[in-house]
């Protein structure tokens, strides 16, 4: 079921993309298809959610590490202290992977 829901948006975010093809993607898409004010707030709302996933994502990183048995998985409070890895160390980590990927 989730195959065919994914699939759907997906064909939807090809067809728009071929139609429109310019930068600025799904906030772009919003703007062409429902109007400048619902581009606006797609425009926020997908910078709020880029924004808030490396966070998110260095912070799981280091819940699920931490019950590794090894002494390296343990969060510590700096950035790389006594050869643990830290909340703080990872997302350092995947910021420096977001700019250099973007």
């Amino acid at each position: 079921i989730g195959f065919v829901v994914i699939g759907t948006i997906a064909y939807n975010y090809i067809e728009i993309g071929t139609m429109f093809p310019q930068s600025g993607g799904m906030s772009n898409y919003a703007q062409y298809t429902h109007g400048s004010l619902l581009g606006f707030i797609a425009a926020w709302a997908n910078w709020v959610s880029l924004v808030t996933i490396i966070p998110i994502e260095a912070v799981s990183a280091v819940q699920y590490m931490s019950s590794w048995p090894w002494d390296w998985a343990k969060p510590m409070g700096a950035l790389m202290k006594d050869g643990s890895i830290s909340t703080i160390g990872l997302f350092a980590v995947y910021i420096i992977i977001a700019i250099f990927s973007l």
